[in-house]
């Protein structure tokens, strides 16, 4: 994966924004740093990435639990007799894990930053 890291000038400071991860121009998401985040003077660095402080921290936290919560509904459902529920995990996983799944239902174009 390939990451570039995103300053912007302050007063004419450099200060580190955030970074562009992905390894196509398709794939690549930007995401802000914690420390840009945290001083309330920022500003966003396009209308297009708005500083979404908390909604973002719950998004995230959401994010973290799904790795989680899909292997224990992927168990839960083969001991209900869905042999194929570790097949379609792992393929879930695979291919973006949530951001897939968001993807598929049509609900979001790729990334919680992108309208």
């Amino acid at each position: 994966m390939r990451v570039l890291s995103v300053y912007i000038e302050i007063k004419g400071c450099q200060v580190y924004v955030g970074e562009i991860c992905g390894n196509t121009p398709e794939d690549a998401r930007f995401s802000y740093a914690e420390s840009y985040m945290e001083n309330p003077e920022t500003v966003p660095v396009s209308l297009s990435l708005p500083l979404l402080r908390l909604a973002m921290k719950k998004f995230d936290t959401m994010v973290s639990g799904f790795e989680e919560a899909l292997q224990k509904a992927a168990s839960f459902l083969e001991n209900q007799g869905f042999a194929n529920a570790e097949g379609i995990r792992k393929r879930i996983l695979q291919n973006g894990g949530f951001y897939y799944l968001l993807q598929e239902k049509g609900t979001a174009k790729g990334t919680p930053l992108e309208y």
